[in-house]
């Protein structure tokens, strides 16, 4: 276990792929609004906004 915990501390995690099975943050909650906001995750280009009840989505 020690041997991986080393591994990935000496890796670069930006030449990491994303693995859709973890969160990521990429903005803060404040700064979402009801109109699309932009923003680029290792190359992948995500748009995030409010609904009108409030809710986020990417």
């Amino acid at each position: 276990m020690a041997f991986l915990s080393e591994t990935i501390q000496n890796c670069d995690v930006r030449q990491l792929r994303i693995n859709q099975n973890h969160c990521y943050v990429v903005i803060l909650s404040n700064e979402v609004i009801n109109k699309p906001v932009s923003v680029v995750l290792w190359k992948q280009a995500i748009a995030l906004y409010r609904n009108s009840q409030g809710q986020v989505h990417a």
